[in-house]
């Protein structure tokens, strides 16, 4: 079997499945493995997504994403001081990486949250608040 004929959707366990199967399982609560607010500019977030985007890539198919969002805030229109905000997930990504399994997938997860947290805690230090906690984030995210 080449490559270009090999499977294009797999299960939370990276085995082939039909495409019906995979639509199906999109729309579970399983999809998402985790999921972390840190602070109240970002969202880290690890999800199956059953396909992989590298086909040619050696090795097991890579089925989960690891991101980070940065958040957005909206006000309604006629919005005055009293009308709560609502938070929406932008559809910026700071971060986007993809992993065969879901450990590592998690264990990513873990390393981006607690850098941001790390970050983010000295970037507040430095300031007074004035400026959103996410400008001052121009380097890439590592592990902590």
């Amino acid at each position: 079997m080449s490559m270009d004929s090999g499977p294009r959707y797999y299960d939370l366990d990276g085995m082939p499945v039909s495409e019906a199967r995979w639509a199906v399982m999109w729309h579970t609560e399983d999809r998402c493995v985790a999921q972390t607010l840190v602070g109240a500019d970002y969202v880290v977030e690890a999800r199956w997504v059953g396909t992989d985007r590298e086909d040619r890539r050696p090795g097991p198919p890579h089925i989960y994403r690891v991101s980070v969002h940065p958040l957005g805030y909206v006000l309604p229109a006629d919005a005055d001081d009293d009308t709560p905000a609502t938070l929406l997930l932008t559809d910026e990504t700071v971060v986007e990486e993809s992993f065969a399994d879901r450990s590592a997938a998690v264990a990513r997860h873990d390393q981006l949250v607690a850098s941001l947290r790390h970050r983010l805690a000295a970037a507040s230090y430095l300031t007074s608040g004035c400026v959103p906690l996410r400008d001052l984030l121009t380097e890439p995210l590592t592990p902590a």
